[in-house]
């Protein structure tokens, strides 16, 4: 509402929680067809919930779901088009757009019009990230951008991958690049070098004996 982003942490786990409910719904054969933060609830405990599937139908049986329903804003490309079937990544698009909004602080288009909103999830290149919130890690750009493919078949694979590929980026954005350890016992300082090279595999560690060595 205030049209801030949230504190990624927050956000990111918010967003963990929707991909965890929407990939249940998605396993049960169930396509939402109305994902948009207002029908996503928190409580006080921070618990969410996927709530009004009015428009919820099974992805599994014969007939096509290509009526062009929703909430302009959160909307496929392909269902806007009225050109193929609702189904889970459908509803990946819709929730990458919350994802969007969440975490760089706007939707991914805007507009006062719901034709012109229409219009720029058909054709509009999807502003990167980082362009929008510059503090943003840049590995952020790649997991939203891909989530938000016009083509469904360049799209993110799942729900679920979606949700592994943004603990991953946090993970890459937030990791330390370089650790020093100021130990003056040998044995704990190789215990440490070693537990923490396990842990940060990418991360150059430094191990000195004392504070001089340290600020030196």
């Amino acid at each position: 509402d205030h049209g801030t982003p949230l504190e990624i942490d927050l956000a990111l786990r918010l967003l963990d929680q929707a991909c965890r409910g929407l990939s249940a719904i998605h396993a049960a054969g169930i396509v939402h067809r109305d994902i948009k933060p207002g029908n996503l609830l928190v409580d006080r405990g921070g618990r969410l919930r996927i709530g009004d599937l009015g428009l919820a139908a099974s992805y599994r049986d014969e007939r096509t779901l290509r009526d062009v329903v929703g909430t302009p804003g959160y909307m496929a490309p392909e269902i806007l088009r009225g050109q193929g079937d609702a189904t889970p990544l459908s509803d990946l698009y819709s929730l990458a757009c919350v994802a969007y909004e969440l975490i760089v602080g706007r939707p991914p288009f805007q507009a006062k019009q719901g034709v012109t909103l229409t219009a720029l999830h058909l054709v509009e290149t999807v502003p990167t990230p980082t362009s929008a919130r510059p503090d943003l890690p840049a590995a952020f750009n790649d997991v939203l951008l891909r989530a938000l493919e016009k083509d469904p078949e360049e799209r993110t694979a799942s729900v679920e991958m979606f949700r592994r590929e943004l603990l991953d980026a946090k993970r890459h954005a937030f990791e330390p690049q370089r650790i020093l350890v100021v130990e003056d016992d040998p044995d704990q300082r190789e215990i440490l070098e070693l537990a923490l090279g396990a842990e940060f595999a990418g991360a150059e560690i430094e191990c000195v004996a004392d504070g001089a060595e340290a600020l030196a």
